[in-house]
């Protein structure tokens, strides 16, 4: 008697075609085959396009050189409180972070918050952007310090 059991075959999910597709793209740049698409020509003009200028120090007009003095930014809300930031920015660089607000004050937000902000503060202040990661079990807080920290930024015009 037939079994009424019907193998179908298995649907495989594009998301498992990512890893292969990294793996060939790796495989051929180890074999030395660029695989970096080549700029369409432009329609406009069939001559060859003339070398980029590049700005001699005379010719730099850098505004956020001019940029110092106290700033404080929108309040953020997350899971862990409501952060603040205020920078201290000193010729366009911020040299001090302060906080209006850094979170709750419940045992286990403060304790996520002490750990998480210093390290954030850190971070930020030596790659001059917000732009440094996350803290490991401190996820919410770090998107909170890096909106609050951007947020001052914009107000003085370095974001």
């Amino acid at each position: 008697m037939p079994s009424r059991y019907v193998a179908y075959p298995r649907r495989v999910r594009p998301s498992a075609l990512a890893p292969l597709a990294v793996l060939a793209l790796a495989g051929c740049s180890l074999i030395g085959i660029d695989v970096t698409p080549e700029p369409a020509p432009s329609a406009a003009s069939s001559e060859p396009a003339a070398p980029e200028a590049t700005a001699t120090p005379e010719e730099t007009t850098d505004t956020s050189t001019s940029v110092s003095g106290v700033y404080d930014g929108e309040a953020v809300t997350s899971r862990h409180g409501a952060f603040q930031a205020e920078i201290t920015v000193e010729d366009g660089v911020i040299t001090d972070i302060a906080w209006l607000q850094d979170g709750e004050s419940d045992h286990h937000s403060q304790r996520i918050n002490d750990q998480a902000i210093p390290m954030l503060e850190e971070a930020i202040l030596e790659a001059q952007s917000v732009d440094v990661g996350y803290i490991s079990g401190a996820s919410y807080t770090s998107e909170a310090v890096e909106d609050a920290v951007y947020s001052a930024m914009q107000v003085a015009g370095l974001a």
